[in-house]
């Protein structure tokens, strides 16, 4: 990222009445992934290989080419390209506001390119839930993704869920839930981990 994306971003930051919400990494993805990924403790933090994109008139943000999301509730990981679709203020217009002055927080976040969510149990005591398609939309309010393109799937430990046709979409509650769309799909079940439940109740 150039050194001047990097100071417009954080001006832009600075502007905002609250805390920053993005924190952008300027040493790149880490080579090595840890299995657990730090967590804010809130905000988002966005680094990329290729370079952002800010139109402050629109209030998108565009990063490209191997992309990591770290945000206190998940992690995500793109090759291609993420969206972040920031929130007009209430009243902007009104009170004068433009450019940057009148966004606030993340709105909406869209990542195309072999995309994988990672979501970590909060209490540690359960495998993380990890989900992938070639496109994720996440709701920043909701905290819901939507995994879309190629063969979505979304497995904990051994348990696992595919699409086996395409076109199928994906839907990742922010409590771990999940809503495949009617269709083919191939689940595959931890058979040791069901027969100690039931045997342990």
């Amino acid at each position: 990222m150039s050194r001047a994306a990097r100071a417009g971003l954080r001006t832009f930051a600075r502007r905002l009445d609250n805390p920053p919400y993005l924190v952008v990494s300027t040493s790149g993805p880490p080579r090595e992934k840890p299995s657990v990924p730090p967590r804010p403790a809130d905000g988002i933090e966005i680094s990329c290989e290729g370079g952002m994109f800010f139109d402050a008139d629109k209030g998108h943000i565009v990063y490209l080419d191997s992309i990591v999301v770290i945000e206190p509730r998940f992690k995500l990981t793109a090759a291609s390209e993420l969206k972040v679709f920031l929130e007009k203020r209430e009243n902007a217009d009104e009170k004068g506001l433009e450019g940057p002055e009148s966004f606030g927080d993340v709105k909406t976040i869209v990542a195309t390119g072999g995309v994988t969510v990672v979501r970590h149990d909060p209490n540690d005591q359960r495998p993380p839930i990890i989900a992938s398609a070639d496109t994720a939309t996440y709701d920043a309010k909701s905290g819901d993704f939507v995994l879309r393109g190629g063969f979505p799937t979304i497995r904990q430990g051994q348990s696992s869920l595919q699409a086996e046709q395409p076109g199928l979409y994906l839907r990742f509650y922010a409590n771990g839930n999940f809503f495949a769309e009617k269709g083919r799909w191939k689940t595959i079940g931890d058979i040791a981990r069901l027969r100690d439940q039931k045997d342990n109740p």
